[in-house]
């Protein structure tokens, strides 16, 4: 991974097969999934580059760009979902002066705060037609979490600068993960109901970037130091608050995503198998990792999908110039973006 500086706010934004892998080429991409014309749509939220310098908040269909940015906005779209016939995305896009945290309703922007300081949103989910995202909102201690509901704010700040980076609603009950500073370093945070539970100790950098529960447990993923001299991190899952290191802590790694199905437990993010910036995306299945690609250059796994025993994943990797939007279908990668212009894919929605 990238040298982590701890006081700067990284978002690790800091879900039944086995998998064929394959080295990814930007020459070399496959067109499955635009075949797929009559089976299941593929939904990604992301970046795409208009010019050199501004990429906007994206929606990808089956590879297809939905173009939701206004008027070509500087923006990013964190994460989809889908509930009958309508597709909800959830971002920011640029006033200018401020990013806003935006909501789009098959297409239709709307926004969660009045623009008069910077906000951002990074997770949505909907339950019973109800619309909630988890974000962060610039007070004046810094970032503050967030979840709305249905436009609606709740502060889980408890007066700690904070984000909530992913929300997901089970029985009722609304669980967020994230972190919180409140002695001066990060800590992994989920909340339930608005209510904070600490995951770490606070005596080193940790955060929780990915919640997601099945029946009664509840599971977290996300990253932790090693140590305060050596600054490893190491990829997390926490079960019902006990957490399971997937990494050792001699190469950094992260946890972007956690997913079940079934009796499996799946959690995508990045491992360092070489040196700097030769990050390999990575897909742990009960703990054992998978690489999707080959780590020669930068990528990551940002999301995870299981429909009808295929797996799909959004992230990123390196390409001709900068990195490139990249959708993986059982291992199988095609390009989004063209690696020229900045491009990431940060979510994915299959129905």
């Amino acid at each position: 991974m990238k040298p982590f500086d701890k006081f700067k706010i990284v978002s690790f934004t800091f879900f039944l097969m086995i998998f064929s892998i394959f080295s990814c080429s930007e020459t070399n991409e496959s067109n499955e999934m635009e075949e797929e014309t009559t089976g299941p749509k593929v939904y990604v939220a992301g970046i795409r580059p208009i010019d050199e310098l501004t990429s906007v908040a994206e929606l990808w269909i089956n590879n297809t760009p939905r173009n939701i940015a206004s008027n070509n906005t500087s923006g990013t779209a964190s994460s989809v979902f889908v509930s009958g016939d309508d597709v909800y995305v959830t971002g920011h896009e640029s006033s200018g002066t401020f990013n806003i945290a935006t909501v789009w309703k098959n297409g239709v922007p709307d926004k969660l705060t009045d623009g008069s300081k910077n906000s951002t949103s990074a997770s949505i989910f909907i339950d019973n037609n109800d619309v909630y995202v988890a974000g962060d909102e610039v007070e004046t201690i810094g970032f503050n979490a967030r979840v709305w509901k249905n436009g609606v704010m709740t502060d889980l700040s408890d007066g700690f600068q904070s984000r909530a980076t992913s929300v997901f609603v089970s029985n009722n009950d609304v669980y967020a993960a994230g972190w919180q500073i409140p002695n001066f370093e990060f800590t992994a945070v989920v909340w339930k109901n608005g209510v904070a539970t600490q995951l770490t100790d606070g005596s080193k950098f940790a955060t929780a970037s990915s919640v997601y529960v099945s029946g009664s447990d509840v599971y977290v993923g996300g990253s932790e130091y090693n140590n305060n001299t050596d600054k490893i991190l190491i990829a997390k899952i926490w079960k019902n608050g006990i957490p399971t290191d997937l990494t050792d802590g001699t190469k950094s790694a992260v946890v972007e995503a956690v997913l079940v199905s079934g009796n499996d437990v799946y959690a995508v993010g990045m491992q360092n198998i070489g040196g700097q910036f030769q990050d390999a995306a990575t897909v742990w299945k009960n703990g054992v990792a998978t690489y999707l690609t080959d780590g020669t250059k930068y990528a990551r796994a940002h999301s995870i999908f299981i429909h009808n025993d295929n797996i799909y994943i959004a992230g990123t990797e390196a390409g001709n110039r900068i990195d490139a939007a990249k959708i993986w279908k059982n291992g199988v990668a095609t390009n989004l973006t063209d690696g020229i212009n900045l491009g990431r894919a940060f979510s994915v929605f299959v129905k």
